[in-house]
């Protein structure tokens, strides 16, 4: 049996990555190439200065111990913190305070994004500011809120019988501001001096949002780094007269369109006898500008040393395989199978039957067995692997060691067709 991709489909995909190809894209907008979205002269100078989002992720990490050093003395010296800020300034630190909350022996996160009195009054009748600390947050460094809110606040600190009234406020914000020349005047505690091509409304991962975070107790690190992490082990394995030994089944030849979105969509769910298996037609490699991802053996693979955590490549993959982990966790549950056991086994070899085997044997009951597939939740484990030992299907990955046992081979009846 063979398998076509819809005309319509296949060639509306087609004329987009061509289109895109013909921009030279991928390349073009890495260069930070304004031609991308507009042609005026004026426009083009406006977005070239605001693509700094682009590699903020990778600023971020080169200055991490200036935040996590800052985070420890805010932690032993201040009960409360306030963002003081408009716009893209408070939005990151809103979400991270709505989604964390407050977090045990660390100063509770109030963000001010107005001048409403009742709004304003209402966080100061919650705090002391005698023992809080005050980020003033503005990328012009003139923005006239949270100015005001300074002022006012600055006075409250001196009521409170402060002497040094500027040591419990920081601020964030661009070079050459005049709110720098603010905090030198009023002797704030400290100036976190953010990068000047990043739009407030894309700067959630630059100090506007990391400095808040690490201060209310988030994990700094844990925001901006992770790597990602393919959930399948269908790689093909065949004998000498191409019979499949191990891996995920294939149940026709694909014939279109060499991309894994386009594949998905014919037969039902694709070629793969798996519905949750890995295409591997290399769409994630192709939105993967770091080289961090390959396709070996018809599943593909992520290179932890370069992956920088971006995700695109699960933006692309459209089974939805690709997830962020930690970086510093070894053990790894590398499938997606939500079928039930006998299902899964007749479309690969290697698939999750949701046994419970992982589970029983995890001394820190970090395992659970959820619509037929297993888990982790890494908040309990402690990487020590012992679930990898007993995986009949081997799909547990432990890091640590390099090969656990002999791999599963179970020969599956009939020729194997190659894609």
């Amino acid at each position: 049996m063979k398998m076509n991709a819809n005309p319509m489909a296949e060639g509306i995909i087609r004329e987009g990555i061509i289109k895109l190809e013909g921009l030279n894209f991928n390349k073009q907008f890495w260069e930070k190439d304004p031609t991308l979205w507009k042609e005026e002269p004026q426009h083009q100078e406006l977005i070239k200065n605001f693509l700094g989002w682009q590699k903020v992720y990778d600023w971020t990490l080169q200055h991490l111990d200036e935040v996590t050093q800052f985070a420890a003395e805010a932690k032993k010296d201040y009960k409360y913190c306030v963002v003081m800020g408009m716009g893209g300034s408070s939005l990151a630190p809103e979400v991270f305070r709505t989604l964390f909350g407050k977090q045990s022996g660390y100063p509770e996160l109030f963000v001010l994004d107005t001048t409403n009195p009742d709004w304003v009054g209402a966080v100061r009748a919650k705090i002391n500011p005698a023992e809080t600390l005050f980020i003033f947050a503005s990328k012009s460094g003139g923005t006239v809120e949270p100015s005001s809110q300074f002022a006012y606040f600055y006075e409250e600190v001196k009521k409170a019988g402060v002497k040094t009234p500027g040591h419990h406020f920081i601020a964030i914000t661009d070079k050459g501001t005049g709110l720098q020349d603010l905090a030198k005047k009023f002797k704030f505690r400290h100036v976190f001096t953010n990068p000047s091509d990043i739009g407030g409304r894309f700067s959630a991962l630059s100090f506007f949002g990391i400095v808040p975070a690490a201060i209310m107790g988030v994990e700094a690190e844990a925001v901006t780094r992770k790597v990602a992490l393919v959930r399948c082990s269908g790689e093909k394995h065949y004998d000498k007269d191409g019979n499949l030994t191990s891996g995920a089944r294939v149940k026709a030849e694909y014939e279109g369109f060499k991309d894994c979105l386009a594949a998905s969509k014919v037969g039902g769910n694709g070629p793969l006898s798996c519905k949750f298996g890995c295409l591997g037609f290399g769409t994630c490699v192709k939105a993967c500008k770091y080289g961090a991802m390959s396709v070996k053996d018809g599943v593909a693979h992520v290179d932890e040393d370069l992956c920088v955590g971006c995700m695109a490549c699960a933006e692309a993959c459209p089974r939805h395989l690709i997830v962020p982990v930690e970086p510093d966790r070894n053990v790894v549950i590398a499938c997606a199978s939500l079928a039930k056991g006998a299902v899964t086994t007749r479309g690969c070899t290697t698939g999750c039957i949701g046994c419970g085997l992982c589970k029983k044997i995890c001394p820190k009951d970090a395992i659970t067995i959820e619509r037929n597939l297993a888990s982790i939740d890494y908040s309990k484990c402690d990487n020590c692997g012992m679930c990898a030992t007993v995986c009949p299907k081997h799909l547990i990955k432990d890091s640590k060691v390099e090969t656990l046992a002999d791999p599963v081979v179970k020969s599956i009846n009939g020729p194997e067709i190659k894609v």
